[in-house]
């Protein structure tokens, strides 16, 4: 009996992965004739539309646990997720082909990560996320979104000033490509939570910690749309998808993930907790080496800089479960 509920869920883990890949495979197709369609940048609707629903498990993901006073695994979802989508998807990304980042994401977005990430560190210091700071959060989050969509629409009416201009017969069919990019998106938010359900059940079962299981199984497993995305869109040499997704994600995580949940349930950290400031220093250096990467480094994060972002991962993950 034992065995065959052990088997239950393995088979619930490949079917998630399953749909991750298709859905994965599908978004990248559409993500490209959606911005034609619509006459936006690829990387306003990486920013926006992917980096919103590639974030989305781990809402769903810490509010449950926050609701459930596992506050452990709200952070630690998040810290690891963040850590993740630098370490090891934009390290895999690049070693698949090396990435070149956009001009905007330079001056504005990659900063503002960094600056979002230092602002979790130091609200954390009380080891507490009251919901006056989740409300906070959670309008910058929002106001960022906002700001993002006017400056695309913006640049629209400057580059497009003439119909004519527009590829192909594309504009007039981009309700079927935003239709297949939430049908794939869908699909990939589902694949992630089959993964995370049976992730965290067999998890548990070899008696993991929270704060572990958080942040390695979930953090993993919500970020698993992400590292689709990232992969794909390298494989598909879209680099403007791979980094934004990634930066959209991590800005996302903090403002909109854990200022939604503090909003409704605020987070606070037990005893248990201790180890997580160890956790939140490798976040912050991984985001500082890849601000710092990609701001000196001709613009470029290379398959050598892959390889050691990657290896970085694997020791920090031998770290926290040996």
């Amino acid at each position: 009996m034992e065995y065959d509920v052990t088997l239950m869920y393995v088979i619930e883990i490949l079917c998630g992965l399953a749909l991750l890949v298709l859905g994965g495979h599908w978004l990248i197709n559409s993500t490209g004739r959606l911005a034609i369609a619509l006459r936006v940048p690829t990387l306003v609707i990486s920013l926006v539309l992917i980096a919103y629903g590639t974030s989305s498990p781990e809402i769903a993901v810490s509010l449950s646990a926050a609701l459930r006073g596992a506050n452990e695994i709200v952070i630690g979802n998040v810290v690891g997720s963040n850590i993740i989508n630098i370490a090891l998807i934009l390290g895999l990304g690049a070693i698949i082909t090396p990435l070149k980042a956009h001009i905007q994401l330079l001056k504005r977005e990659a900063p503002l990560m960094l600056l979002v990430t230092l602002l979790m560190v130091v609200a954390l210091f009380d080891r507490e996320l009251s919901r006056i700071e989740g409300i906070i959060a959670l309008a910058a989050g929002l106001g960022y979104t906002v700001f993002l969509i006017v400056s695309a629409l913006k640049e629209r009416k400057t580059k497009y000033a003439d119909p004519e201009q527009v590829v192909g017969r594309s504009t007039g069919r981009w309700r079927k490509h935003a239709l297949l990019a939430a049908v794939s998106l869908a699909a990939m938010i589902y694949g992630a939570d089959m993964f995370v359900k049976g992730a965290i059940v067999l998890s548990e079962r070899i008696g993991a910690s929270p704060l572990v299981i958080g942040l390695t199984v979930v953090a993993i497993g919500t970020s698993l749309p992400e590292l689709v995305t990232t992969v794909f869109a390298a494989v598909k040499k879209q680099e403007d998808i791979a980094i934004s997704n990634v930066i959209g994600s991590n800005i996302f995580n903090v403002l909109i993930v854990l200022g939604l949940t503090a909003v409704i349930a605020p987070v606070k950290l037990g005893d248990g907790a201790d180890s997580l400031w160890i956790d939140l220093g490798v976040m912050v250096i991984v985001t500082i080496a890849f601000v710092a990467l990609i701001r000196f480094g001709q613009n470029r994060i290379t398959r050598v800089s892959g390889i050691v972002f990657v290896s970085g991962y694997i020791i920090y993950m031998c770290y926290l479960l040996l």
